[in-house]
């Protein structure tokens, strides 16, 4: 259980993010409906971790797994145009 609300707000954090403007990750912004289904991912991963975990450790994990994932993808195309010939 806790492995699938990691992937939920993973994936949703993800998506959350490609629909900013400013992103380049990839070419053109998402539309605005995958932002919702970024946002229902990261409810839908808050619920479960606050089923499976206590509720301060819910949060915490929760909280840190999207402060991760939006630390380290903008630098996934600056890595990507360093190692490209």
């Amino acid at each position: 259980m806790k492995f699938l609300a990691f992937s939920f707000v993973f994936i949703g954090s993800i998506l959350l993010y490609c629909t900013h403007a400013n992103q380049r990750l990839v070419q053109a912004v998402l539309p605005p409906f995958y932002r919702w289904i970024g946002f229902g991912c990261v409810v839908l991963s808050l619920l479960l971790f606050l089923a499976t975990l206590p509720k301060l450790a819910a949060i915490y994990m929760w909280l840190l797994t999207m402060l991760v994932v939006w630390t380290f993808l903008p630098f996934i195309p600056l890595m990507i145009k360093k190692n490209s010939p």
